[in-house]
Order: structure tokens, then C-alpha cells, then sequence
């Protein structure tokens, strides 16, 4: 980092010492081994940035290359194309599909009301029918549980 030899270091002690005192001495050094500690992570934080951008430049790199190889034409694209749009024509244009989930949901509602409308003949003797998910309610009696 930075090229100090130990006379240099020295120096630098013995004005600091003369400067800051021997009392506050040691919450300097703590202060500046806290902002040099910090300056350190913000370096290997920039550092691997870079590197991360540098490695996704090389994948890009990589990929395109690639794809320039298996496909130099770009055929491959071109049919996916191709496939999906007439995908997409045949079923955005044919209502016959639309139909059939029309005619299925036409088909449960009868279903459903033949099944809630009451028969013929003994509608007084059988007890109501019960939808799914209902249980049935037990009759209350007059003692004022």
C-alpha cells in the first residue's frame, strides 16, 4: 500500500508523539487503525465490483460466441419464431375452443339445478339437500340449554 520504511515510521511516531501527546496517543492510533481498517473494505468492496463486472463481460463474451458457433444464421431463432407465431394463429383463431368452455359450463349448471330442484312427487318427506362443505343444523329444542 503505501512504501514506509521503518526510519520513516519512526519519524512519524516520535512527531506524533511530540504533537498529539503520550495521553491521547493511543485513541489516535485506535482512530486511525478504525478509518484504515474501513478504507481497506471499501477497496475490496470496489475491487470485486469490478471483478464481478469484469466476469459478466467474459460470460457475455462467451455466450455470444457461442451462439455465433451453433448458429451462425441464426436459424434456430428464426424457426422458435416461426413456430410460436403460428402457435399463437391457431389458437387465437379458432373459437371452437371458447366453445367447448361454454358448452362444459353450461352442462354443470344444469347439472347444479337438477340437483336443487325438488322431485316430483315427494318433496315434503325427504329433507332439504345439503351442499358440499355443509353440515347439517341440529334442531333446537325448547329447554334453554
Amino acid at each position: 500500500m503505501l512504501d514506509i520504511g521503518s526510519w520513516e515510521f519512526l519519524i512519524v511516531i516520535v512527531i506524533a508523539l511530540i504533537v498529539v501527546g503520550p495521553k491521547e496517543l493511543p485513541g489516535l492510533v485506535r482512530t486511525v487503525s478504525q478509518w484504515v481498517r474501513r478504507a481497506r473494505e471499501l477497496a475490496r468492496e470496489f475491487q470485486g465490483g469490478l471483478e464481478d463486472m469484469a466476469r459478466e463481460a467474459e460470460l457475455d463474451k462467451v455466450k455470444d460466441s457461442i451462439q455465433t458457433e451453433l448458429d451462425p444464421d441464426g436459424v434456430v431463432n428464426t424457426i422458435k419464431r416461426d413456430i410460436e407465431d403460428e402457435i399463437e394463429d391457431e389458437w387465437l383463431g379458432d373459437e371452437s375452443v371458447f366453445d367447448i368452455e361454454d358448452a362444459e359450463r353450461s352442462i354443470e349448471a344444469e347439472a347444479e339445478a337438477e340437483a336443487q330442484s325438488p322431485e316430483a312427487g315427494d318433496g315434503a318427506d325427504s329433507p332439504p339437500a345439503e351442499s358440499e362443505g355443509e353440515e347439517p343444523v341440529a334442531a333446537k329444542s325448547g329447554t334453554g340449554d
